[in-house]
């Protein structure tokens, strides 16, 4: 996350962008509480919209109340055995790195990357610090950072099914 941005403005910032969720919404339900409009959309996330608020700026801004989960099928997840992170890719074209604490049971996302094709497998180091994806055309090599992923190598190669750190 960039220095001097809250969490919400950043989820705000980076998925507010993806065309798979904005600028339309499709909405399958909703409610008002206090300040707040919280809805449903197609895409089975819950978001929230402040309808009331001092700053004219945050009339009709729109954030997810939760991290936003995948929107369609997950085709690959992987965890590592030395670093508290689980990952998961899935159909709508995302690579998503979750934290999380054996002691709480708490899952928090904490990088969303947006591919532009389909993810077939991938593989996590057990270190924690590199990522394997293999798409439809091409396997990439990720390194792992605390909030990103950096592709560093990509091999051209058509539809690899299955792959696996030893």
């Amino acid at each position: 996350m960039p220095t001097g941005m809250d969490r919400e403005e950043f989820w705000s910032r980076t998925y507010m962008k993806n065309d798979s969720i904005a600028p339309y919404y499709i909405v399958t339900g909703g409610d008002v509480a206090g300040d707040y409009i919280f809805y449903t959309s197609e895409n089975n996330q819950i978001l929230k919209m402040k309808h009331s608020a001092e700053k004219r700026e945050e009339l009709g801004k729109v954030s997810y109340l939760l991290n936003p989960f995948h929107s369609n099928s997950v085709t690959g997840l992987a965890t590592s055995l030395k670093r508290q992170i689980l990952v998961s890719t899935s159909l709508d074209k995302t690579i998503r790195v979750w934290s999380y604490n054996n002691n709480s049971n708490y899952v928090q996302l904490e990088i969303c990357e947006k591919i532009f094709d389909e993810v077939l497998c991938l593989a996590v180091h057990p270190t924690g610090n590199y990522l394997v994806v293999a798409l439809n055309s091409s396997i990439r090599f990720y390194s792992i950072y605390p909030r990103e992923i950096h592709l560093y190598y990509e091999i051209p190669f058509k539809s690899c099914k299955e792959m696996k750190f030893t």
